[in-house]
């Protein structure tokens, strides 16, 4: 399984605040980026030359409702300025800066982590969620990467998988490996539970993003697998009660490490083929979002449900034949999916980096 904290964050659309043109700041910032008021340092020169009052542009639409929570913040000017080291010679070059000219307003999901499923019960440690808080990740994902596709948000230790979840999956060499389930109920000390993933963002301030069991829909030995997992998902978006906005289905479940991405087809009821493919990802999407919808109006909550998509990363040529996933998902998911999920590889394939 590969390893999801070096990935992109799903829901990441990136907005450049940046700003150029004539220095222009005022000595009672009022908005996110407060300048200093034209106070003169020892070793530079700070020049004004007019009042800060930035206009927000129009919302680019690839941020869309990922800036609704953005708010303002506010420059807390220091008393004082302090260099190791003053600068003696005169200086031939000058910066100036327009603060009014404001390109993008930057979704506050910018930035993003992980609660993978073995850091513990980490909400008892008071120091680690004060560095947390002061870290501010804004969103934090749960239940983790490709554990997800193995995940059981109601599971027990009696019944951490349901009935009908086989005890074996099948790898893409054709040979088997154990489902190991994870689940949602675990108290266990080196791991996560969901509702103390609750309590994380809670003592965090900070706003959840979940990703659910696709892979089930694929493995599950039950007459309707599709429909089960879905009946899953969108049981726990009623348990969930409206604390959570966003929504995967699935990780990268065009990759050949991913749960699900080849099924046992003599142990499939409903004629689903032995490998995954982008339009087959697209129908069964269609089929969570509508009971994850539907779930969500019962209990009075706004969501929104993201698809994964496949970003070429460099990989083994093998990879080749995944360059029509996107196409499958977007010609038949396309219009339904809210956004779309992006895992970024910055490195080569296997291979170190600086």
């Amino acid at each position: 399984m590969k390893d999801i904290l070096m990935t992109k964050q799903a829901m990441v659309f990136l907005a450049i605040a940046c700003f150029t043109g004539s220095c222009s700041k005022s000595s009672t910032p009022k908005n996110n980026g407060g300048g200093s008021g034209g106070k003169t340092s020892s070793t530079y020169p700070v020049i004004t030359d007019s009042t800060y009052n930035p206009v927000d542009p129009t919302t680019p639409g690839t941020i869309g409702f990922f800036s609704s929570a953005w708010t303002a913040r506010t420059f807390a000017e220091p008393t004082q300025d302090s260099a190791a080291t003053a600068y003696s010679g005169v200086a031939t070059d000058s910066l100036t800066i327009n603060v009014n000219n404001v390109l993008a307003k930057a979704s506050p999901y910018v930035f993003g982590n992980n609660s993978n499923l073995w850091i513990g019960q980490m909400v008892t440690q008071s120091n680690l969620m004060q560095y947390l808080t002061d870290l501010a990740p804004h969103i934090i994902r749960g239940p983790g990467g490709s554990i997800s596709d193995v995940y059981f948000w109601n599971g027990t230790t009696a019944n951490p998988a349901p009935a009908d979840a086989p005890a074996n999956l099948l790898t893409s060499s054709g040979s088997t490996t154990p489902l190991a389930p994870w689940y949602g109920t675990n108290t266990g000390t080196w791991t996560l539970s969901l509702d103390n993933y609750y309590n994380l963002l809670a003592q965090t301030g900070s706003t959840g993003i979940l990703t659910m069991n696709y892979g089930y829909a694929r493995y599950g030995t039950g007459p309707n697998p599709v429909a089960t997992a879905a009946h899953l998902a969108a049981d726990w978006v009623r348990y969930d009660n409206g604390r959570t906005k966003y929504w995967e289905i699935g990780n990268e479940n065009f990759g050949n490490w991913e749960a699900g991405y080849q099924i046992n087809t003599a142990t499939n009821q409903d004629g689903q083929p032995a490998t995954i493919t982008g339009a087959l990802y697209a129908t069964h999407f269609q089929v969570f979002a509508d009971s994850m919808r539907a779930a969500a109006q019962q209990v009075g909550a706004t969501i929104y449900i993201g698809a994964v998509l496949y970003n070429t990363p460099p990989q083994p040529t093998d990879y080749a034949s995944l360059q029509t996933w996107n196409q499958g998902v977007l010609a038949g998911a396309g219009s339904v999916a809210d956004f779309f999920i992006v895992h970024d590889y910055f490195t080569a394939y296997n291979t170190n980096s600086s």
